[in-house]
């Protein structure tokens, strides 16, 4: 058991090596030169009446000229009010906003993929940039993008999010979100597609189409992000790429309770099994086997079957790949990594990833008012 451990540790200690090789790789794109191509912003909501405020006036302080965006809604049913809200806004807002509602629930369908499919009907412009209805951005997120665009000829861009915290819990789940993150920036740099996240990406209108949507996945309930990533990169290789550009980054909120935070969880964790990609489903294997490994580590030396100073070495290096891992990362988002949250995040990541992992497999979840199984 000592070997297989050992071969394991060595394997992860690499793979931690190649994420910050290719964090410190991606180039930080030129968004200095003027781009003023029309974007449509597409926001799918569903029970946002609380963080719509905020986000209208995070759109209404875009740099961008107002002439040159416009911002579609498409309401998936709420039922705290968000769809007459949006439409408040609509009518006294700067900013063009439009506001649509599903024109019927979707029987079997994702709801998510369904209203983004349905607010590419209705958009005017060339470049789409998605997000959600719960996210915070600067002022320069929406000319980041259009500079970038305009800078490369990528087809799809994936863009960069934190979960902004302020306490120990806030902190451990803004440490496991960010490895997901830099883990999804690294897999493109190395021309892996695997992971991103629809908080914060956009793409070119007619690829989408060029690509039928989501068609074959239509029914798998999360990856709207990371399906269409990943049938993009199959018809249009060395087209997807990574902005790394603080400006462009999104924020959002990490889950106050235990509840939401277990569900969501559930939701990311289920959907592995199901993706197009073989690589995702490799990687979530190999994850999830490095974690038991060191799982079984801490038993084995409860237990006597490991010599102590072995464990003591292969933590110390864990500790410091992943402190050099994720203070690069923080110092792009210009946030402070605490130290004992870090710490005791990375000691007891192996216990939750193998718990979830197990629970990925079984059950259901529940999701804006919904319940879905995995």
């Amino acid at each position: 058991m000592v070997w297989i451990i050992s071969f394991l540790s060595i394997s992860y200690f690499i793979f931690l090596i190649l994420l910050i090789r290719a964090w410190n790789g991606i180039k930080i794109p030129d968004i200095s030169n003027p781009a003023d191509p029309f974007i449509s912003v597409v926001i799918p909501v569903r029970n946002e009446a609380h963080n719509i405020p905020l986000l209208i006036r995070c759109l209404g302080n875009q740099s961008y000229s107002f002439n040159n965006f416009e911002v579609i809604f498409i309401d998936d049913y709420s039922e705290d009010g968000t769809f007459d809200q949006l439409l408040n806004y609509s009518k006294s807002s700067d900013v063009k906003i439009l506001v649509y509602k599903l024109e019927e629930k979707a029987n079997g369908i994702s709801h998510k993929k369904a209203a983004i499919t349905y607010g590419l009907t209705k958009v005017s412009g060339e470049i789409v940039l998605l997000t959600d209805g719960d996210v915070l951005f600067g002022t320069n997120w929406i000319q980041s993008y259009a500079r970038a665009f305009s800078s490369t000829d990528a087809k799809f861009i994936s863009g960069p999010v934190f979960m902004d915290g302020f306490g120990f819990i806030d902190d451990v789940q803004s440490l496991e979100f960010s490895s997901l993150i830099g883990t999804g920036a690294a897999a493109i740099y190395y021309n892996k597609p695997i992971l991103c996240n629809g908080a914060n990406l956009a793409f070119i209108r007619d690829t989408f189409f060029e690509v039928n949507g989501y068609e074959g996945y239509e029914k798998i309930i999360s990856g709207d992000d990371e399906f269409l990533m990943y049938k993009i990169s199959k018809r249009h290789p060395f087209k997807i790429s990574f902005l790394k550009s603080d400006q462009a980054t999104v924020h959002i909120q990490p889950k106050s309770g235990f509840r939401e935070f277990y569900h969501q969880r559930r939701r990311w964790s289920g959907k592995w099994k199901k993706h197009p990609n073989p690589l995702t489903k490799v990687l979530a294997i190999y994850i999830f086997t490095v974690q038991l490994s060191f799982l079984l580590l801490f038993i084995s030396v409860i237990l006597k079957l490991v010599p102590p100073y072995t464990v003591i070495l292969i933590l110390t290096i864990k500790l410091l790949l992943e402190f050099i891992y994720f203070k690069q990362m923080y110092l792009f988002f210009i946030k402070e990594l605490r130290l004992i949250p870090f710490i005791i995040s990375s000691l007891v990541y192996p216990l939750y990833a193998v718990i979830f992992g197990i629970l990925s497999n079984m059950g259901g979840y529940e999701w804006k008012g919904r319940h879905f199984k995995n």
